[in-house]
């Protein structure tokens, strides 16, 4: 997988001096938004530090969270591609420090620079086969294979040895997996007497 930071590297002197001077800084605090679902996209965000998930409203009313990012991760890349609009929330899990670049400037810079075209391209496809990969295994695999693979998924993003080095809450676990918080805590019991998984402080450990 390619390394999204690579995008300021393709850039041309003249597009790096620009940016220079449109770009706009921030630092988001945990649970603070950095775009709610349906509000206009402006531009996307590049986050240098910090974790965020993203999640979505469904049509019933119910919060649902299918991803999460981290350093050197674009935000919002299919909502100035694709929409106006953006189609998800996404929310500071950690103190996060974020560049924000303005739609009219990416666009003309992938419109002119073939290389930023080509790398964009690979992160949206990338993007994409994920997402499709994920609803496959939500609507294939059974509760508890869901809870294993969510472990995995995230362990595979946010790892430090075999440790998920990434706090959230039981009710977040259980909504990214599809499912109630009860059954993700007792198919979680069950996952850690098979010792699949074990608890060390604030942390959930993949057997090594």
């Amino acid at each position: 997988m390619l390394e999204v930071q690579n995008f300021f590297n393709l850039l041309t002197n003249e597009e790096k001096n620009e940016l220079e001077k449109i770009k706009i800084q921030s630092t988001y605090f945990k649970n603070q938004n950095i775009y709610i679902q349906g509000a206009a996209s402006f531009g996307v965000f590049f986050i240098h530090t910090g974790k965020v998930k993203l999640s979505r409203v469904t049509p019933t009313g119910e919060e649902r969270i299918y991803d999460f990012k981290s350093a050197q991760d674009f935000l919002g890349l299919n909502s100035i591609l694709h929409a106006n609009k953006h189609s998800h929330t996404v929310t500071a899990l950690s103190k996060c420090d974020i560049t924000f670049i303005p739609k009219e400037f990416f666009l003309k810079v992938i419109s002119q620079n073939a290389q930023v075209a080509h790398y964009i391209s690979h992160i949206c496809l990338e993007e994409s086969e994920k997402m499709m990969r994920r609803i496959e295994q939500l609507q294939s695999l059974s509760a508890k294979d869901r809870v294993k693979n969510s472990l995995i998924q995230i362990h595979h993003k946010f790892h430090r040895k075999n440790k998920i080095n990434l706090q959230i809450t039981r009710a977040e676990w259980a909504n990214y997996a599809g499912m109630a918080q009860e059954t993700f805590i007792r198919l979680l019991t069950e996952l850690k007497k098979e010792k699949f998984v074990h608890q060390d402080g604030k942390y959930l450990c993949l057997a090594s």
